[in-house]
């Protein structure tokens, strides 16, 4: 069962993988971003999916949308934003 418990842990946090610190946007920082097997980040703009299809980073939505989806941890995404003000000062 503890065993369990880990695989759960770690399985939650894999989105942290994908969070950038330095990526802005409308003067916030810190989304989810399209990112390389070797951990790079690729240079994009939250508000924008591209061209939004099948191979465009984001689909039926932009990442300044999806870095909210992340109801099961959102004590780490609140601190990834730097604060509860900036937190709540975003949505």
């Amino acid at each position: 069962m503890i065993f369990c418990g880990r695989v759960l842990i770690y399985g939650r946090s894999g989105w942290q993988k994908l969070w950038d610190t330095n990526t802005t946007s409308l003067n916030f920082t810190g989304f989810l971003a399209p990112t390389y097997a070797n951990g790079s980040i690729q240079t994009y703009d939250p508000l924008s999916c591209g061209v939004c299809d099948w191979l465009a980073i984001a689909y039926e939505g932009v990442p300044w949308e999806y870095s909210w989806t992340i109801p099961f941890d959102m004590r780490t995404l609140i601190d990834r934003k730097q604060s509860w003000k900036t937190y709540t000062t975003v949505l």
